[in-house]
């Protein structure tokens, strides 16, 4: 494990040199480093696509690289909520419902925001911080099952005061921020156990 938590360290202290546009370039690369050396999840994510999508393998390939390279760019992605300011929205985030924005803002309620793995959903982070300076937010995720992994990210996700929701048995606490009129962030594109959640249609 420490071997490995050196290795991701040194990576996020190399990838926060760049500028965002080469931090976003890399990520692609190492996307595409992950798709040629982790030859299991590669099969396995050609086969799930072929399956569900009941498309060519020629076409599922070509699917899941792409999907690989995003999954490397979110990764990079991460390191922008140290970067993630007043300017950085203004000159990089496109809000497209801005009166929306405007109502999330000025009610007294509590907010519940779904989202994703879809887009730069890893700035989620730093854009609530943000947006939401004087609010109570948290953010439910899935921590990785890599120990050494799962200790760099949630340093990079924690720059912030709002808090870091672990997934698992996650209910008591987003009761806890709602009650109190916050924001709470899901996630809801992942599958937990039959036991835990309640499966709805897909769109």
């Amino acid at each position: 494990m420490m071997i490995r938590h050196i290795l991701y360290e040194t990576i996020v202290q190399l990838f926060l040199r760049l500028d965002i546009d080469q931090i976003l370039k890399t990520g692609r690369g190492l996307g595409s480093l992950m798709w040629l050396i982790i030859s299991s999840r590669r099969k396995r994510a050609i086969t799930s696509i072929m399956k569900h999508l009941n498309i060519s393998k020629t076409q599922a390939k070509s699917l899941a690289r792409e999907n690989f390279s995003h999954i490397g760019r979110s990764f990079a992605e991460i390191l922008f909520n140290l970067k993630v300011d007043h300017r950085f929205l203004q000159e990089r985030v496109r809000i497209k419902n801005i009166e929306n924005l405007h109502l999330l803002k000025n009610t007294k309620r509590p907010v519940v925001a779904v989202t994703g793995h879809l887009g730069a959903w890893e700035l989620l982070s730093g854009i609530m911080a943000v947006l939401f300076p004087d609010r109570a937010t948290q953010i439910v995720v899935r921590e990785p099952d890599d120990l050494a992994l799962r200790d760099v990210v949630l340093r990079l996700r924690k720059k912030y005061t709002h808090e870091i929701v672990p997934r698992d048995n996650s209910a008591p606490n987003i009761l806890r921020c709602l009650k109190n009129n916050g924001i709470s962030a899901l996630l809801v594109d992942q599958k937990c156990g039959a036991h835990k959640a309640v499966f709805r249609p897909f769109l």
